[in-house]
């Protein structure tokens, strides 16, 4: 996905299917800034749903994307949905 210049809040979601045990990793990407999920799949689980966020300052025309990378293992990324915000003032706070 690409996006103007701007402060944006990114919000992704997925669902993997897969036919055998695998570990993956899925990361929601924009620019320099990240969210990332870990999933554990198990054999014959259908549509596990994933859900990213991230928030990014883009200082020009940037992209954004999802990736998931399963080792090899064949794995169904479906009913993709990436949601940008534009925001007026993005303000970020680490939570603690």
């Amino acid at each position: 996905m690409s996006l103007p210049a701007g402060s944006w809040a990114i919000f992704a979601k997925a669902d993997l299917s897969v036919g055998a045990d695998v570990q993956m990793h899925c990361k929601l990407i924009a620019g320099n800034s990240s969210d990332q999920t870990d999933p554990q799949m198990r054999f014959a689980t259908f549509d596990q749903g994933i859900a990213l966020n991230v928030t990014h300052r883009f200082g020009r025309p940037g992209s954004v994307k999802l990736t998931c990378d399963s080792s090899g293992v064949s794995v169904a990324v479906i009913n993709i949905k990436i949601t940008a915000v534009k925001a007026g003032k993005l303000t970020i706070a680490s939570l603690h």
